[in-house]
């Protein structure tokens, strides 16, 4: 069987200033649509024997009418191409006050007759040589929903003892594993894991494969041990516009657009579909960063200068501000500042020890005498 797979669409996401005329849509909205049917195209002229995808279709819990529409018109293309399809709500699809409102923008769209959209409870698909578990994303932000989450890990473990077939999970978080070697090793803040489905290993490895949205960088994680052996495939964004994630280096599966699983020998590619990126680049020379700013395209610029912002010429800037979806230019400072005062007695010590001549000044000012 072969299984076409995407994850975290964000369809409607907005992000930056750049808009896109002559409808002036924010730039990374319009390319969000532009990918998300770029990637229907691709699965309906390939078709699979399944499309599943895991998670974030919206970027919204609450979708506007264009994105609404945008998402409709693919659905349409997989249903007119009876392309068999089950989607799982990722965290962005729902909201607190969607659950106490008991509504979800799944319900808007649910109308067709190829697709699944799961959002409220665990389904099964068994089919062929393959048994799939459907978890959609659940908010784990207490202790009562964490014990919910394992009481739901722990139903799925006994129904899957007994199949006898390939075992996929369909979810949306992140594994413990990932956690400690690629997310946070310190900091229990990180925004992947707030509120996340965090599964341990000892669940996951119980099947074959895990298909796994909510990292928006691609990779794929082979798990070998004296029990089972499982591949767990994050397929990532569609599209590479979050800067925050750097995550796993030469990923076999790297670029945007649908995977393609074949259940049976676990042969997974990629049909890649370009579309923005993110580029990051340490610049030392004048030359180098001219060369760079001359040759500007629709991506998002991440440049750090080694030098002075009295090289950068002015012209060749404000066409890489034009032509780019967004240029960030970050230059050495001149001047480097250290010893800041973290408190009004240390700002007073401050002023007295580094300009001792305005001291007076500094205090009358502060006595409101001036």
């Amino acid at each position: 069987m072969v299984i076409s797979i995407l994850s975290d669409i964000h369809i409607g996401k907005r992000n930056f200033r750049k808009t896109i005329p002559p409808n002036n849509i924010n730039a990374i909205e319009f390319k969000g649509y532009e990918q998300w049917h770029n990637c229907i195209n691709n699965i309906v002229n390939n078709k699979p024997d399944l499309l599943i995808i895991a998670g974030d279709v919206f970027h919204n819990s609450d979708p506007t009418s264009l994105c609404l529409d945008n998402a409709i018109k693919g659905f349409m293309k997989l249903e007119e191409a009876r392309i068999k399809t089950f989607v799982i709500a990722g965290n962005h699809d729902s909201s607190f006050t969607n659950q106490i409102k008991n509504t979800h923008p799944f319900k808007n769209i649910d109308r067709f007759n190829y697709i699944a959209f799961i959002y409220n409870k665990v389904e099964y698909l068994d089919v062929d040589d393959i048994f799939i578990t459907f978890l959609p994303h659940f908010n784990i932000n207490n202790e009562d929903a964490q014990k919910k989450f394992d009481s739901i890990m722990r139903k799925i473990t006994v129904k899957n003892k007994n199949i006898n077939k390939k075992k996929i999970l369909v979810s949306h978080g992140v594994c413990k594993n990932w956690i400690e070697r690629f997310i946070n090793k310190s900091n229990n803040e990180n925004p992947l894991t707030i509120g996340s489905m965090i599964f341990p290993d000892s669940f996951l490895n119980t099947f074959d494969y895990v298909i796994m949205g909510h990292i928006h960088q691609p990779f794929v994680q082979n798990i070998f041990d004296n029990f089972y052996q499982s591949k767990r495939i994050v397929p990532g964004s569609i599209l590479q516009d979050n800067s925050i994630e750097d995550l796993v280096q030469n990923s076999s599966i790297t670029g945007t657009g649908p995977l393609y699983l074949n259940t049976k020998n676990g042969e997974l590619i990629r049909n890649n579909i370009d579309s923005i990126k993110i580029i990051k680049s340490f610049i030392k020379s004048k030359e180098e960063l001219n060369k760079l700013m001359s040759n500007i395209d629709f991506n998002i610029y991440f440049i750090n200068y080694d030098g002075k912002w009295e090289d950068v010429e002015l012209n060749l800037y404000n066409k890489a501000v034009k032509n780019s979806l967004y240029f960030n230019l970050q230059v050495k400072p001149t001047r480097k500042i250290s010893n800041i005062s973290t408190s009004v007695q240390d700002f007073w010590i401050w002023v007295s020890k580094s300009y001792p001549e305005y001291l007076n000044e500094f205090k009358t000012i502060a006595k409101g005498e001036q």
